[in-house]
């Protein structure tokens, strides 16, 4: 989970910042339609979550748990969003259906509990943004909250679908089916890393080897399956 999280954030920096630049530009379209304080503060959060995000890969490659880093920053971001959604009049927000853009990165790089750790957050600052500000409008108006809340779960469904294939291709590109262990090119690229950990480390690395004589002789007398088991 560690590495895929590492490794999704290569492929998620430019997204991120084409996404806070799609927002940035869908502010400056809409310039003239919005309140002066809605709009700089509107900005100044775009500012925000993507230093927010630069703080945390800079520090996420150094420490032994980087996925509390990520998530960290992945939280200030929805908080920064419900903050926008506060400024901008709270359930009236036509900006509340935001809180879900971060939780399509949710599955890509954490595990199922990350996931659903993540929704409830967003669950609770949906809660705090729309019946938190103006309860009145939302007990008037339901959909106020109920339409974000079906596209922050909906997008965490189907993302967590994605995870889970993306997972399993990722296991049968690198494991062998029959014994669980890595196959050939994997076994590669792990023998060279073990060998930089010894030049770092000074120990040394054992490779123990096992083989079974006249092994087609088991395939020939008993079948492929009995083979297997051996």
């Amino acid at each position: 989970d560690r590495e895929r999280l590492l490794d999704m954030e290569q492929h998620l920096r430019p997204v991120r910042v084409a996404t806070m630049l799609v927002i940035a530009g869908s502010l400056l379209a809409t310039a003239a339609f919005l309140s002066t304080a809605i709009f700089i503060s509107a900005l100044v959060g775009v500012v925000v979550a993507l230093g927010l995000f630069r703080l945390a890969d800079a520090h996420a490659a150094r420490t032994e748990r980087p996925e509390y880093v990520m998530f960290a920053a992945w939280t200030g971001a929805e908080l920064v969003i419900a903050a926008c959604i506060v400024l901008d009049g709270g359930p009236n927000s036509q900006a509340v259906a935001w809180l879900a853009i971060p939780v399509v990165t949710l599955a890509s790089r954490f595990s199922t509990r990350g996931v659903i750790l993540g929704v409830a957050i967003a669950f609770l600052l949906l809660v705090g943004v729309t019946f938190g500000v103006d309860p009145g409008a939302v007990l008037d108006d339901p959909p106020l909250f109920t339409a974000p809340l079906v596209v922050i779960l909906t997008v965490a469904i189907l993302s967590l679908a994605l995870m889970h294939s993306d997972v399993h291709h990722r296991g049968a590109a690198v494991i062998d089916p029959l014994t669980g262990m890595l196959n050939r090119k994997a076994l590669a690229t792990r023998v060279e890393e073990l060998a930089q950990q010894s030049r770092v480390s000074g120990q040394p690395i054992g490779l123990i080897m096992g083989d079974i004589d006249h092994f087609k002789g088991v395939n020939d007398s008993h079948g492929h399956a009995s083979g297997d088991a051996v």
